[in-house]
């Protein structure tokens, strides 16, 4: 298994795999678009309360608590 890019890559059929926060555009075998974990169906972060939640490179971060919690 050798590297590439942003995730593994099997051959012989060059199969990306890639690293959780990444995917492939379209038929470009490189995992080179990053999921923006905070558009999902499944929210990451506090819905109650609501924290935020920012998208960062390959991974997200959950924002602070509201003031008082």
């Amino acid at each position: 298994m050798d590297s590439y890019d942003k995730g593994p890559f099997l051959q012989p059929k060059y199969t990306c795999i890639c690293e959780d926060g990444w995917t492939k555009a379209g038929s470009d075998p490189a995992c080179t678009v990053d999921v923006n974990e905070c558009a999902g169906s499944r929210y990451p972060c506090s819905s109650d309360p609501l924290v935020p939640c920012i998208n960062l490179p390959g991974s997200f971060m959950c924002g602070q608590c509201p003031t008082g919690l």
